[in-house]
């Protein structure tokens, strides 16, 4: 039961980063979430395995895990993804504002620079 819940858990948690890092487009910080996000799995899933396995490994924990994601994928994310998307339209607007600024910025140091010349 709790392996299917983790399978879940993890689909769910990989569509939030997934909207988050779709509303920034940052490379670097969808890099840094696509790592942290890893090890956080990594870590609660060793946890469970151990508390819920006694030290032993069994296949069909990992299998449940990956068959409830794997059907995750193929029903829930088509509901939430959009929804988490939706919830992160003012993320992108900012970002996007932010990011036209720095731009201008560059452009206008660049401009100086090569007034100089």
């Amino acid at each position: 039961m709790v392996f299917s819940f983790l399978g879940v858990a993890f689909g769910v948690l990989f569509d939030f980063v997934s909207a988050f890092e779709r509303a920034l487009k940052i490379k670097w910080v969808t890099f840094a979430l696509d790592l942290i996000m890893t090890v956080f799995a990594s870590v609660v899933y060793g946890c469970v395995l151990i508390a819920y396995s006694n030290g032993s490994f069994k296949g069909w924990h990992f299998f449940l895990s990956a068959a409830l994601f794997i059907l995750y994928m193929l029903t829930f994310h088509r509901i939430l993804f959009p929804m988490f998307c939706g919830i992160f339209i003012p993320v992108h607007k900012i970002s996007k504002k932010f990011t036209n600024k720095l731009k201008n910025n560059e452009k206008s140091l660049k401009k100086l620079l090569h007034l100089g010349k």
